[in-house]
């Protein structure tokens, strides 16, 4: 019930205390902690609906060409010169 007064602002009564949690699945919990209860509200997207380019696994970073500090150090130091 302290969550619920902390996250509202206000204080509410026992027997809407019990339909909510009724309603939320959590009326056989005796203790009930905040990310259990929050849990029952996030809103946890599928994964099928993020774009290709944002998953992480499916990134190819073998197009990039791998350089050591020698041949980055020239590179930039070319690419001064040339300004």
């Amino acid at each position: 019930m302290r969550i619920i007064m902390t996250m509202t602002g206000k204080s509410i009564d026992q027997a809407l205390y019990y339909r909510l949690l009724a309603r939320i699945g959590l009326v056989e919990k005796t203790v009930i902690h905040f990310s259990d209860f929050f849990a029952k509200f996030r809103i946890v997207p599928n994964s099928a609906t993020y774009p290709q380019w944002m998953s992480s696994i499916a990134k190819n970073f073998n197009d990039r060409p791998v350089l050591n500090a020698v041949q980055v150090h020239t590179l930039l130091k070319e690419k001064a010169r040339q300004r």
